[in-house]
């Protein structure tokens, strides 16, 4: 994995952690709250990995040509048929189509044996890449999330609750750093496959 998404990603969670740790958080209403908080990482998360995903594959092409077998025209324009950029992205849709509803989904992922909780989110992401699901991103972070700050905020302890958001916040950190490794892997078996054929 490139240290350019690493130091990316590591900055996205970092950012993420520090705004929730200035939400103020309310004992009267923990749903709201908690819905709040899972909307505003799930759409953050999702925003930033689309721009990361771009830039993860502009990086791998641009080093797959510097090969020297993409010299030549010909099988370079056998890498550009293969639209890999175009494939990647049709794997992941980022943006639920309507208002997450959290019950509803979190029954969707249960049903396909994804774990509650952040090391779920990495199942999940995985699953798109190999063409099982496709799960919007947000949807997943959130609805995964869900439950962790629920818990947080229902024993309500400041101080748990801020240790409990940092702990997902660094699993969360863990599974995306895996989910970029998962596609780097597909790009790069794509590739080899077409040099095969050259």
């Amino acid at each position: 994995m490139s240290a350019n998404i690493e130091n990316n990603v590591n900055i996205l969670i970092d950012e993420i952690a520090k705004e929730i740790a200035n939400i103020k958080v309310s004992s009267k209403n923990y749903d709201v709250t908690t819905r709040e908080i899972c909307s505003y990482v799930s759409s953050k998360v999702a925003a930033q990995c689309k721009g990361l995903m771009s830039t993860l594959y502009t990086e791998l092409s641009s080093e797959t040509l510097k090969g020297e077998i993409f010299k030549d025209n010909a099988n370079k324009n056998k890498f550009y048929d293969l639209d890999l950029r175009s494939h990647i992205y049709e794997k992941y849709n980022f943006e639920p189509a309507n208002k997450i509803n959290f019950k509803a989904a979190n029954s969707q992922l249960v049903a396909l044996g994804i774990p509650v909780g952040v090391f779920g989110i990495g199942v999940a992401l995985t699953l798109s890449l190999s063409n099982i699901i496709v799960i919007p991103v947000a949807l997943v972070v959130a609805v995964l999330l869900y439950p962790v700050i629920k818990k947080g905020l229902d024993s309500f302890n400041k101080q748990q609750y801020y240790a409990t958001v940092q702990k997902y916040m660094n699993g969360l950190k863990i599974e995306l750093l895996s989910w970029f490794d998962s596609i780097q892997t597909y790009y790069l078996k794509q590739v080899d496959e077409l040099i095969k054929t050259l």
